[in-house]
Order: C-alpha cells, then sequence, then structure tokens
C-alpha cells in the first residue's frame, strides 16, 4: 500500500471516531501514549519536531509518545494539546468509546461500544 493510500485510510479511521469534545478538564489522563508508527509519522510532521518514545514492546511494532511512563504528554501544555487536531487514535476514542467515558461528561451522545477493528487496520498500515 503507497503512503498516501495509508494515511487516506488513516484519516478514513480517524474520522470514525466521533469527537467527544474535550473541555480540557481531565489533562491528567494525558500521559504517555501508546500508538503506531504511522501516527507517530503524522504527529512529527504537524508539530514539526521530533517526538520522545519509548517502543512497546508489544511485538507489533507499536511505540509510546514519551519518555517515562505515566508522566505528561509531550504535546500537553496548559491543559491542552497542543496537536488535538492530529491526535492518535487511543486519544480520540478516549471518552468516545463505552469503557473509556470521560470522567467529566465529554463525549458523544452515541458512544461507540467496539473500536477493535479501528485499532487493528491503523496497526496494519
Amino acid at each position: 500500500m503507497t503512503k498516501s493510500k495509508k494515511l487516506r485510510v488513516l484519516r478514513e479511521i480517524y474520522a470514525s471516531i466521533p469527537d467527544a469534545g474535550c473541555k480540557g478538564l481531565c489533562a491528567d489522563k494525558c500521559t504517555t501514549a501508546p500508538m503506531y508508527p504511522i501516527e507517530l509519522e503524522q504527529l512529527e510532521a504537524a508539530t514539526g519536531r521530533k517526538l520522545p518514545m519509548m517502543p512497546t514492546g508489544d511485538g507489533v511494532g507499536g511505540i509510546i509518545l514519551g519518555s517515562e511512563i505515566g508522566k505528561p504528554c509531550p504535546l500537553l501544555v496548559l491543559g491542552r494539546c497542543t496537536a488535538y487536531n492530529h491526535r492518535p487514535l487511543i486519544c480520540r476514542t478516549f471518552g468516545s468509546v463505552e469503557g473509556m467515558r470521560c470522567e467529566h461528561g465529554c463525549g458523544p451522545t452515541d458512544l461507540l461500544t467496539d473500536v477493535v477493528d479501528c485499532f487493528e487496520k491503523v496497526a496494519s498500515l
């Protein structure tokens, strides 16, 4: 699959996740985040900088944004994501998926019940 097709598929997957309408009340949840290489590549292109990362050790090539588990996300500034429009799938699903509800009530009217397929598709890119 060409890179442009991968990026198109990634955008389609992202578009399928309803926006949680984040109010910035749970920034303490924005810590190290697992993602896939294509997502990191897009974040670095969007931010114009090399971001800290660690391997997940999951055997599928996943990476973790950040330099130390549990530390605030390096894209978080004054409680807000500086790359919100380019955030990875895991961040997009928070507050939008049953089982990952926002404790402050942010979220769409109809929560998604299953996003496993989305994660599998991004992993295959």
